[in-house]
């Protein structure tokens, strides 16, 4: 369908996926972060990672994204905090470490593999993104818990190892 090159790069799959992520009158979704390509390769034998992007359609008067490391972020400190936050210490402060920029409508955020990221509340994204989505660490999930009663569960290790960089809202990489 989308010609040789592609079908050469993303095999037979169909490599774009949409998705509507919608959190209008809820709360932030999971920060996260997608592995790197060489990651993604050497791990699963994939040829390509979950590169994605935001696309505003509706958002309230205090939407945000939050989207890559602050400059001057220490990673271990990061990983330090959010695993005592998991733990059921103090909650996580995602703004000490992670960008929080203020979104509105028509909005669109570029978000590279390797970058912690995610949708805050009140808003209607389209997400486009590549389709290897069963590869997402979860980093933070704002302290709810699952259906058990405990804090649903984060992928602290493997997205410690595997983020290769941050984002500004242009997609151009910044420090991790």
């Amino acid at each position: 369908m989308l010609g040789e090159a592609v079908q050469a790069r993303f095999g037979d799959e169909f490599p774009i996926r949409f998705d509507f992520l919608d959190t209008m009158g809820g709360g932030n979704l999971s920060l996260q972060v997608h592995p790197p390509a060489d990651y993604i390769r050497q791990t699963f034998g994939m040829r390509y990672t979950q590169d994605e992007s935001y696309y505003l359609l509706d958002a309230g008067p205090d939407a945000t994204v939050y989207l890559g490391l602050k400059t001057g972020a220490d990673p271990a400190a990061m990983l330090a905090a959010l695993d005592a936050a998991q733990a059921g210490g103090q909650p996580f402060a995602p703004e000490q470490f992670v960008n929080r920029w203020p979104a509105k409508k028509h909005d669109h955020f570029l978000i590279p593999a390797g970058t912690v990221h995610c949708s805050g509340a009140n808003s209607l994204v389209l997400e486009i993104s590549a389709t290897p989505y069963i590869f997402t660490f979860k980093l933070w999930d704002w302290g709810r818990p699952g259906l058990d009663g405990v804090p649903r569960p984060i992928h602290l290790g493997t997205a410690a190892r595997r983020s290769s960089g941050t984002a500004t809202p242009s997609g151009r990489d910044a420090n991790w």
